[in-house]
């Protein structure tokens, strides 16, 4: 079995959740925390690239994987105005409540 390894216009290897456009913009998809589907976009692919005329600076899609990659295994969740404040309370109780507090000895004197 073979596989096809995915290249770029330039001729570079993709990694996983990599993709080129047709209009020359690159793409990372990933499942978030929460098992959505989320993508990401830029012009660049490293950081040595050049920027496409007329367009703005952006942050090459490596450093953005890399920053994603990051909060997902700190467990950051990329929601913003998603998450309710029942969602968000329920988040931090459960949190709480995998502390163990344990009760400071009592002295009798």
């Amino acid at each position: 079995m073979s596989y096809d390894i995915r290249r770029d216009n330039k001729g570079r290897k993709l990694l996983n959740g990599e993709s080129q456009r047709k209009d020359g913009m690159y793409e990372y998809k990933y499942l978030d925390n929460a098992g959505k589907r989320k993508s990401v976009y830029s012009w660049k692919l490293t950081a040595s690239d050049p920027l496409p005329p007329s367009r703005k600076a952006c942050v090459p899609l490596r450093e953005k994987e890399k920053q994603i990659q990051k909060d997902l295994y700190e467990g950051l969740r990329y929601e913003g105005g998603d998450i309710t404040v029942l969602e968000l309370v329920k988040n931090m109780l459960t949190r709480k409540e995998a502390c163990v507090i344990t009760p400071k000895p009592i002295i009798i004197l």
